[in-house]
């Protein structure tokens, strides 16, 4: 990760962007995130059971996992199962369940590029713009 980051430092210098946009444009990409479904059960492949949580906790224990690639929450009863591969999806009303999606090789860098292109907008405009499309 540090040879990652070296290098966009490096890219940033060369095409004139400074660090914090950098360190900006690292967030827009997180390197794994979640596709979240709502009512639904991934059986299967449970590395652990954690229990009196809550979705958003849920989801944090999945993502800070290198092993986990997919989780389900049930929000009846606040359990949470990180998962390490999950069967097909079942239905199952009060669950939410979530798959693991990686950054594809070379994203920081595309997002690096795409940034200096929306030069016109200031770092206020451009996180105020990033804000509203997580909110979407």
């Amino acid at each position: 990760m540090r040879v990652l980051m070296r290098a966009l430092v490096v890219l940033g210098v060369m095409i004139g962007i400074s660090a914090p946009l950098l360190a900006q444009t690292q967030d827009l990409v997180p390197s794994r995130r979640l596709v979240l479904t709502k009512d639904a059960d991934l059986p299967g492949g449970d590395l652990v059971s954690l229990f009196d949580t809550n979705l958003q906790a849920c989801e944090q224990a999945c993502l800070s996992n290198a092993r986990c690639t997919a989780f389900t929450f049930n929000s009846r009863n606040g359990s949470c199962f990180p998962k390490a591969g999950a069967g097909e999806p079942a239905p199952y009303v009060g669950a939410f369940s979530g798959v693991v999606l990686i950054a594809e090789s070379g994203v920081v860098a595309r997002a690096v590029t795409r940034r200096s292109e929306l030069g016109f907008l200031s770092d206020g405009d451009f996180s105020d713009a990033l804000a509203q499309a997580e909110g979407l």
